[in-house]
């Protein structure tokens, strides 16, 4: 689904999704959840920090990483 600047989408609670941009212009994201705190299960399995954001495999191997890292696309 390809949503432009200004669209809405609702997902429900579960629903598995990934965003990514198609261009070269800045993503600004505004996500609402139900849930107090961020949920991500990443695609490839990749570790994340108590927040949610993905972990560097570097950062993790120096004991880094609770602020590091990519914040890739996520999916619940």
């Amino acid at each position: 689904m390809l949503l432009r600047k200004g669209d809405t989408i609702a997902l429900p609670p579960g629903a598995p999704h990934s965003f990514r941009v198609v261009g070269s212009e800045v993503l600004r994201l505004l996500g609402t959840h139900v849930s107090p705190r961020r949920i991500v299960n990443y695609r490839d399995g990749g570790p994340t920090d108590v927040r949610g954001y993905r972990v560097a495999e570097s950062s993790r191997a120096s004991g880094a990483g609770d602020d590091s890292g990519d914040r890739a696309a996520s999916k619940p």
